[in-house]
């Protein structure tokens, strides 16, 4: 399994229904911003910790959790006491069948009454899945998903063809200059209707889309470490560099540089 999650895997497990990992995170850790292709749940089993998404800063305490549809772009930030989170990947198979989740594509933070998971049996049977039947881990999970889907904080509107159209014109061309007419033109709506629709759909501004694209992007050259800022900031979209530091800091929550001399060590990962 490959580490999309960025910690340090204690353990993983496959089924034909989901995949699932449980990572651990050391302290102060910081995620760049990033995205996964799949639909998964994070059950934070550990210390509070951020999640940055857009202008939105958001505590996921211990035992809530959080649903990233396929795409979504966000970052992380842990705190002096580290991390501990089980993510879960769901096959088409099953999301299709639970229509609350399906339809989402902005993220849902989901806060359930205490006793309606048990994220310490939920975990124990997760690192006993080697020798637990199956069955178990799957009834489990089923549960898991049941009790999610009935505790969304809030309902999302499920986004037309023609805004995942827009969305992907955007994730493939983050770099180039947008102009909103141009971009209602394509959708065949007017540019207050896809504002709102995106926003609405998304949970972020269409130009808060693009930096997050942007400096995620850039996140992953600073790690390759073969160009300086000024080339990066070009490459990603960004007129000079100075107004590329001021958006790296302010979404990553540290400067270029600092990122940089971070970025060859685990520590921040752990």
């Amino acid at each position: 399994m490959n580490n999309t999650y960025y910690g340090r895997y204690d353990s993983a497990i496959s089924r034909k229904h989901f995949q699932a990992s449980h990572t651990t995170y050391c302290s102060d850790a910081i995620i760049p911003p990033h995205e996964h292709g799949r639909s998964y749940f994070c059950l934070n089993i550990g210390a509070a910790f951020t999640e940055i998404s857009g202008r939105s800063e958001i505590q996921v305490k211990n035992n809530d959790v959080v649903f990233h549809p396929p795409g979504h772009q966000h970052a992380n930030r842990f705190t002096s006491n580290g991390g501990s989170c089980l993510n879960i990947e769901i096959g088409e198979s099953w999301l299709c069948g639970m229509s609350d989740l399906a339809n989402l594509y902005r993220p849902a933070y989901v806060t359930p009454r205490c006793h309606e998971i048990d994220a310490r049996n939920l975990l124990f049977e997760f690192r006993n899945a080697h020798t637990t039947s199956s069955l178990v881990v799957d009834e489990l999970l089923l549960s898991f998903f049941s009790v999610l889907s009935n505790s969304l904080v809030r309902r999302h509107p499920k986004a037309p063809q023609w805004l995942l159209r827009i969305r992907e014109l955007l994730y493939r061309n983050y770099a180039s200059t947008q102009r909103l007419d141009n971009l209602a033109v394509e959708a065949g709506v007017h540019p207050g209707h896809l504002v709102r629709t995106f926003r609405q759909c998304f949970g972020l501004t269409i130009g808060e889309y693009i930096r997050q694209r942007r400096i995620g992007a850039a996140c992953k050259l600073i790690e390759n470490g073969e160009h300086e800022f000024i080339n990066i900031a070009l490459m990603v979209g960004f007129s000079d560099q100075s107004s590329f530091s001021r958006t790296f800091r302010a979404t990553v929550g540290l400067t270029a540089t600092e990122y940089r001399d971070i970025s060859g060590h685990n520590r921040r990962y752990c």
